[in-house]
């Protein structure tokens, strides 16, 4: 039990008081006057002449201060140097530490010599004085001061100045780091290390040919095992400034002449200092090697890799480590031939097979397989087909890591085959297909499925999920042409799907799709039949599963193949269903007629990108004019059919062939469209109906078009014409406004002036039929096609001046919208 030992309630802001730019209480407030004015807490005078005289003395109104420069900081106090390069040193340093204050002691002085041999404070200027001062101090701590400079400025200066002073400038840092080794200024090793990397990195290819000049780079080699982390660090990036960056390597495809003087560097160093007896420094040596190995040549990259087999062989998890790092780098980073060549790769691999982990090692194994995914993706660029005939053994391993205890094991073997199968499998598809029907069971192909197929045995079954998106991406490879390869597989997922208590119903809905996707409905129902009867007995079909599968995953298949197989049972389910509604049995009734609206609900997408048209819409023409008059209940899935086939034809001929069709399908959708008593204004059947009329317009001869207007302009002229049809009938003329002639649009606009002006006079004018004749109006106006253009650019003072500007004042709200963009 909580007790609370002071029960005063303390003091509460008031109501708003927390914004209040005049609080009563100004307890901080005064402490920082008092801070800033010198007084103390108990003193009343807050502005003495004593403290004024005191900020007259000072800096903070110099008048020549500030207009110098606008920023100051402590900093300044020591040096006004000019030179953005040392900018640096105002923001980013301790202000309490001596080495900081030495820097910036060093530079006031440079400066100001500078200054007195009238300078220019330029970056070369700086960098000649600190390498003169370099000869003359004597503390660790100003020589550290002055190689920090140096490293700041020698980044700008010119190259050309750079090679022709190498010796000297490279000697002076060479010495230091040779007389220094062991000191304790971090600052001035990590600044000397850097700066003779970037004098290095400059050189041209023949400097190097000279022993003097190899012996400034040696000196970098010495660090490489250095005790201190920071100081260790700064001499790998400095090895690999020189041996990655430098411009005679962008410029060759040649290693630097100093990479074979540092890979036996490392070696000897592993030899002497590594294996048991001293694993820290061959730690250190392999995490250089990890940034510098793929810029090596090959003659020493072979002695590394053996080196490093070797190494591994300790069993020690550390050095085994790292050693798998340095292969890893050694392939990502994409080496040249002149650094790897694809039978040294292969044999990499070969080894490293060897020394495979076990599948419950955790941290080794996941590292093992990251290491072989990137040998065989590195094998690859440079050799196919090599790569291809080291693919089943990786399968076989990465399928036995499936069966290990760590969720993280089996999700990098998962990554690797996937990996594979995208970068190596998939742009050979070709190749693979050929030696298929070449060799069967025997070629590389059906070795690999048959390994991937294993995961469905028992033994995977908590893996399954893994196991199926393998299947999946497998299907994408074997290709329609290979069929007979899956039929088995594809047989026991149906046996799968069939099974109460299996846990990974999405992902085998999705692999099974991606076969219907792939090979198409007709061979899929051949192994996972559906076993329709067209009677009642399709209440308790197993294999219903299948529908909603293919309904989402059919594309580019026959037509023909929905008209002959799925057709008959869906007439015959109908039937069925109405004679069971007759008997009383309404389940069984619903039951198949769920059922064949499933059917139907395939039909649009056999329509999507079908490859029989020419052949199959005429077989099934009729019937789709019959059922959109007869079949209220599917008129959705066959307007959408039709959309599709329309929008998604794969050559022109098809496209030909749907709109042959259009003078027996606009009039039957005219008509429903506008006879039919709608319950809601957006019925998704009507919008379906005008979206597809919309469509069908655009496939459909000019003159048809216009003879269809004429009808509606007669339908308009009746005289028992209700309002709502006339809404109808505004939608259909409005769809049909590009395509129609110049007198056509005389005749509209006659009509259309009839209706506004009707509108002004009589309130109880439908307020839909307004807003559909400013819709058209505003069709009209968009000039999408020449007639409109040239239309519109003769009538519209006479019309839209007249009429469309004098009614914007008057028109309701609701359609003020529309007038406005007609009238533009």
């Amino acid at each position: 039990m909580k007790i609370r030992l002071n029960r005063s309630k303390g003091l509460k802001w008031k109501k708003h008081g927390a914004s209040s730019s005049n609080p009563t209480t100004k307890k901080h407030r005064d402490n920082v006057k008092n801070q800033l004015l010198g007084h103390g807490q108990n003193s009343t005078d807050h502005l003495t002449k004593g403290a004024l005289d005191e900020l007259i003395e000072s800096n903070l109104f110099d008048s020549d201060a500030t207009s110098q420069s606008t920023f100051h900081s402590w900093a300044t106090r020591w040096t006004d140097c000019t030179n953005v390069t040392f900018n640096k040193l105002y923001r980013y340093w301790n202000m309490n530490s001596s080495l900081y204050k030495e820097t910036l002691a060093v530079l006031a002085a440079v400066t100001e010599v500078i200054r007195d041999k009238t300078g220019q404070e330029s970056e070369l200027e700086y960098f000649a004085a600190f390498m003169t001062t370099l000869q003359t101090v004597e503390s660790e701590e100003s020589l550290s001061a002055v190689l920090y400079l140096i490293s700041m400025v020698i980044r700008r200066i010119n190259k050309n100045i750079l090679q022709a002073k190498f010796s000297e400038i490279a000697n002076a840092f060479s010495t230091i780091l040779q007389q220094y080794i062991s000191s304790s200024q971090t600052t001035l090793l990590r600044s000397a290390l850097f700066s003779l990397s970037w004098v290095c990195k400059l050189q041209d290819r023949y400097v190097w040919n000279e022993i003097s000049n190899q012996t400034f780079f040696n000196t970098l080699l010495i660090y490489i095992i250095h005790p201190n982390a920071k100081v260790r660090k700064a001499c790998h990036k400095a090895v690999s400034i020189v041996l990655c960056a430098s411009d005679i390597c962008l410029t060759s495809d040649d290693p630097h002449p100093m990479a074979v003087i540092t890979g036996k560097y490392c070696l000897q160093t592993i030899e002497e200092k590594g294996g048991i007896g001293d694993l820290q420094n061959t730690l250190y040596v392999l995490n250089l090697l990890k940034s510098i190995i793929s810029v090596l040549p090959k003659t020493s990259v072979k002695s590394i890799c053996e080196c490093l087999l070797r190494l591994m062989t300790l069993k020690n998890v550390s050095i085994s480590s790292t050693c798998m790092n340095v292969f890893h780098n050694l392939f990502s980073d994409c080496p040249k031939k002149t650094t790897i060549t694809p039978d040294m790769n292969s044999q990499i691999i070969a080894a490293l097979f060897e020394y495979q982990p076990g599948e419950n090692d955790q941290q080794q194994i996941v590292l093992w397989l990251s290491v072989i995914e990137q040998a065989y993706i590195h094998l690859n660029r440079f050799d196919q087909n090599l790569t291809l005939s080291h693919l089943p053994k990786l399968f076989t391993i990465c399928m036995n890591c499936l069966l290990s205890s760590h969720k993280q094991v089996y999700v990098a073997s998962t990554n690797v085959l996937m990996s594979m199968m995208k970068l190596v499998l998939k742009p050979q598809c070709e190749l693979i297909h050929d030696e298929y029907k070449r060799l069967g069971s025997n070629s590389l192909l059906s070795k690999l499925f048959v390994i991937i197929e294993q995961g469905l045995t028992y033994s995977y079954s908590s893996v399954w999920n893994f196991v199926l998106h393998l299947l999946k991406d497998m299907f994408d490879i074997i290709g329609k042409e290979q069929f007979n390869l899956c039929k088995n597989c594809l047989a026991s997922l149906a046996g799968l799907r069939s099974t109460d208590d299996f846990s990974f119903m999405s992902e085998l809905d999705a692999t099974v799709g991606r076969s219907i996707r792939i090979f198409g409905p007709k061979l899929i129902l051949d192994v996972i039949p559906l076993n329709l009867t067209g009677t009642d007995a399709d209440t308790k079909l197993e294999q219903s599963w299948l529908l909603p599968l293919l309904r989402d995953n059919i594309v580019r298949t026959e037509l023909s193949h929905f008209v002959n197989y799925f057709l008959p049972f869906a007439f015959k389910l109908k039937a069925s269903a109405e004679a069971l509604k007759v008997k009383g049995d309404n389940t069984k009734s619903t039951l198949l007629n769920t059922l064949q609206d499933q059917i139907w609900s395939l039909f649009p997408a056999y329509c999507n990108h079908a490859t029989d048209i020419l052949i199959s819409l005429k077989a099934i023409a009729k019937g789709i004019g019959t059922s959109l008059t007869n079949r209220p209940d599917i008129r959705l899935y066959l307007l959408a059919g039709l959309r599709n086939l329309i929008s998604k034809c794969d050559n022109e001929n098809d496209q030909i062939e749907v709109g042959k069709y259009a003078k027996n399908y606009l009039p039957l959708l005219f008509n429903i469209y506008t006879s039919e008593k709608w319950k809601l204004s957006r019925d998704p059947v009507r919008q379906s109906l005008f979206e597809t009329l919309k469509r069908y317009l655009t496939i459909t001869n000019q003159t048809l078009c216009q003879t269809f207007f004429q009808r509606c302009m007669e339908k308009y002229n009746g005289n028992d014409i209700e309002q709502s049809t006339l809404t109808y009938l505004l939608d259909i003329i409005f769809v049909l406004v590009p395509y129609i002639d110049t007198e056509q649009l005389q005749l509209l606009e006659e009509k259309l002036k009839q209706i506004l002006i009707t509108s002004q006079n009589d309130q109880k004018q439908h307020r839909g039929i307004i807003k559909k004749c400013y819709r058209i109006l505003e069709q009209l106006c968009s000039r999408k096609t020449d007639i409109l253009k040239q239309f519109i650019n003769e009538k519209r003072s006479q019309f839209l001046l007249e009429h469309l500007l004098a009614s914007l004042p008057k028109s309701k709200s609701v359609w003020k919208g529309l007038v406005g963009k007609c009238g533009k």
